[in-house]
């Protein structure tokens, strides 16, 4: 007996003392007892200071954090009284192999907001580990919160096999630390704040995402050297399908310097759950692929084709009832000799057609870039005739206009070239990105106007149907639903980088957001969006009665050129065919001598990153 504590069994053994199961005779529950080493706690002043954080430990409420019920002494013996848990230690899923990147991102969030929690009542953990989290059914609990604050951060060990004598739980205890999940000032006795705990996380991540510590080393000066001098392996090296945005947020929260890192916790939290939110990684995207999905499912189709290395076509129908089922098929082909791709990173530089059978793209023919027609069941490619200076294309809802920007004009002309192209309204420069309904035209400006604007089909002064809010500072990329009332667009917001995929109605003020910081977004067909996060193209239910995505999204593509900071991603959807292109690049292979000489080597074809 501990007081009214009846022990059961050791759980575990470590640095910091043993862990046991006990029963609480007093309420009737079961409790983890851990009885401290006497070295802890030796002289008044220690012990005092040790019942006063120990109570500022049990004061933390939070469903992520393992709660601390007493602090006891029996004889000569201290012991703290804990939740008992029941469930495996993060240490243990991982040594299994590394973990989904929906665990990852799951996970992570809870121990941040667990870390945000202790850090706002002033309580900093100081060795957070994949030892002191227990994963159970409703999540993580983070164990042996705060008591590191006993002792001073000088004195860390080895996180080596012999130092755990039965469980991890409590190898080398939480009070001396762990040297491989210890930050660059903890190392070098510097002062110490709640940002140890965030560099702690970074390493966390970064172990569940590969499956190995990103700081390793034959000893505890090879480890400490490497924390404080040497970069991580890159994550996609060792786990190609990682999303880069959950790279960054792991690089972020690995900086040396406390200030190059996020500065809460909170902030960790909230970018793995945006992460979270609408964002499938590759390993999932393989399981959502033999799952049904109750109304349809997505089969890729194999029609594919490169235009000078550039362009690749892929295509999606909609099968009633069938398992989604990713097929790929790529052919390379070179455009007309005197026809070469263009390509801009803040606008379309293609269009699919209504019946996804014909791609106008804008093509450079004598240094004059203009329109191009090809059929996707064809290689014949013919120019779009008065389209001199055209880029941003897009087409009418009929199929039978072109609509493009050029020379500060809006224009629209017969996609069979039997008219002289029309002047529709005057834009900026740069050109304008714009959608064709029935007679309705939207358009996002890259001039001064930053809201969308509204004009008939046949010209006319252009009306703003968005407001800014304080909030927001650009909407872009609007695209006009087949009702011709609702349409989506992108809402870029002030100080931040994040944007927002937005559904607005020209009846109503009223908006509702839909995704966040995601490409620009079409339909596939008449209720799936089609858009692109981290460079993978998915598609995904979306009911416009409600106004929201329904379900999970489905993985089409990889690798699609994505410019984040436009939100352009260069893809193209209708009729349940996508047009895509992937991130290859052409260019000439060239030998520079010591004198500046330049040799070309080959300057005659597209890189083939497949061959």
């Amino acid at each position: 007996m501990l007081g009214p504590y009846e022990v059961d069994i050791l759980l575990g053994a470590g640095g910091m003392g043993e862990v046991y199961r006990a029963h609480d005779t007093r309420l009737g529950r079961t409790v983890a007892i851990k009885v401290l080493l006497s070295s802890l706690t030796t002289g008044s002043d220690q012990r005092a200071r040790f019942e006063r954080e120990a109570r500022a430990i049990s004061a933390l409420s939070h469903p992520h954090i393992c709660a601390l019920y007493d602090v006891g002494r029996a004889n000569d013996t201290e012991y703290l009284v804990m939740e008992y848990i029941e469930g495996e230690t993060l240490a243990d899923r991982i040594a299994r192999g590394h973990l989904p990147v929906s665990q990852v991102l799951r996970y992570g969030a809870e121990i941040a907001q667990a870390l945000q929690r202790a850090h706002h009542a002033g309580i900093t953990h100081r060795d957070l580990k994949p030892g002191n989290v227990m994963i159970t059914s409703s999540g993580v609990k983070l164990l042996d919160f705060g008591l590191a604050k006993l002792v001073s951060p000088e004195r860390v060990s080895d996180d080596s096999a012999a130092a755990t004598i039965a469980n991890p739980i409590t190898a080398e205890g939480v009070v001396v630390g762990t040297v491989v999940y210890m930050s660059p000032e903890q190392l070098e006795g510097r002062a110490v704040d709640h940002r140890a705990d965030i560099f702690a996380l970074g390493c966390v991540l970064y172990e569940m995402a590969t499956g190995q510590r990103p700081f390793g080393g034959g000893s505890r000066t090879s480890i400490v050297a490497a924390i404080l001098s040497a970069d991580p392996v890159p994550l996609r090296s060792l786990q190609p399908s990682s999303p880069p945005a959950l790279e960054r947020i792991i690089l972020t929260s690995l900086e040396k310097s406390p200030e190059d890192r996020w500065q809460s916790a909170q902030d960790v939290a909230r970018q793995l759950r945006w992460l979270s939110e609408s964002s499938t990684s590759a390993g999932e995207a393989e399981a959502v692929e033999t799952t049904p999905r109750r109304r349809r499912a997505l089969l890729a189709w194999p029609v594919a084709a490169a235009l000078g290395g550039l362009l690749v076509w892929g295509g999606v129908r909609l099968f009633s009832g069938q398992p989604i089922k990713a097929t790929a098929a790529r052919l390379y082909f070179l455009p007309p000799e005197d026809v070469r791709h263009w390509t801009f990173p803040d606008l379309a530089n293609f269009s699919l057609s209504p019946d996804g059978r014909t791609l106008c793209f804008t093509g450079i023919r004598d240094g004059i870039n203009s329109l191009f027609l090809r059929r996707l069941d064809s290689f014949d490619v013919r120019k779009l005739e008065g389209s001199e200076n055209g880029k941003d294309p897009f087409w009418s809802s009929d199929g039978e206009w072109i609509g493009f920007s050029a020379r500060g004009k809006l224009w629209k002309t017969k996609a069979d070239s039997s008219a002289v192209p029309e002047s529709l309204c005057d834009v900026s420069s740069s050109g304008a990105m714009a959608s064709w309904v029935g007679k309705t035209i939207l358009f996002g400006d890259f001039g001064e106007r930053r809201e969308i604007l509204r004009i008939s089909d046949r010209g006319g002064t252009p009306v703003r149907v968005t407001a800014m809010k304080a909030t927001e500072w650009r909407h872009v990329w609007p695209r006009l639903l087949p009702d011709e009332r609702h349409f989506v667009y992108q809402a870029f917001l002030t100080n931040s980088v994040d944007r927002q995929l937005v559904m607005a109605s020209l009846d109503s003020p009223a908006s509702s957001v839909l995704l966040r910081n995601i490409s620009q977004a079409t339909l596939v067909a008449s209720d799936d969006l089609a858009y692109v996060r981290d460079a993978k193209l998915f598609a995904q239910r979306f009911d416009l009665n409600k106004g929201i995505m329904v379900g999970e999204p489905s993985f089409i593509a990889d690798n699609i050129s994505y410019f984040y900071q436009s939100a352009r991603a260069e893809f193209d959807a209708a009729n349940g065919v996508i047009v895509y292109r992937t991130d290859t690049s052409t260019g000439r292979l060239t030998m520079t001598d010591r004198r500046g000489t330049i040799r070309v080597i080959d300057d005659h074809g597209p890189f083939d990153p497949i061959s």
